[in-house]
């Protein structure tokens, strides 16, 4: 997926914030190393932007999923929503976490899962099923839990749900 430039609302400039923007971009760059794209669009509501940069580094960085299934869900998510920016951003996250090529080529291409490992297999079938109706079927959730446990399973689904609001966001303002 290539990464196309914002059309409908530009960066804030991270040269001129105002005091409450300076802030929230020091938090954000102190968990993440820099003010990556999403928040130099969050960061036009900075209240806004601290709220999301905060779940979102909690579930990156303070979560207890393994990184590489967190970003695989990561990919299913900007895959379903065609967020060119969230996958360019962790594709390479997914491979330097371990997620092998063929896993990732195929979330791309939107194949069939039956040729994953089961516990890829389980984590792609969760996030599809969730980011394709909202919802997911009994025999999913059964097997997420089996798999990831309670604790797993919940924060599976607000890291798809996270990952599906900051891909949506791009969309709408035109950076995907």
């Amino acid at each position: 997926m290539s990464q196309p430039s914002p059309t409908r609302i530009q960066p804030v400039d991270l040269e001129r914030l105002s005091p409450a923007q300076k802030a929230v971009a020091e938090r954000i760059a102190g968990t993440r190393g820099r003010v990556p794209g999403p928040f130099t669009a969050l960061l036009h509501v900075p209240e806004l932007a601290d709220l999301v940069q905060s779940l979102g580094a909690h579930l990156r960085y303070g979560g207890a999923l393994d990184r590489d299934v967190a970003e695989l869900a990561i990919l299913v998510a900007a895959g379903k929503w065609r967020s060119a920016y969230a996958w360019n951003a962790h594709e390479p996250i997914a491979r330097r976490a371990g997620v092998p090529d063929a896993v990732i080529e195929c979330v791309r291409s939107g194949g069939v899962f039956d040729s994953m490992s089961p516990r890829y297999r389980v984590v792609c079938d969760y996030a599809l099923e969730l980011v394709s109706s909202g919802r997911v079927s009994d025999p999913a959730y059964e097997k997420t839990v089996a798999a990831l446990g309670v604790p797993g399973t919940i924060e599976l689904t607000v890291l798809v749900g996270y990952y599906s609001l900051v891909t949506m966001t791009l969309n709408a303002l035109g950076w995907d």
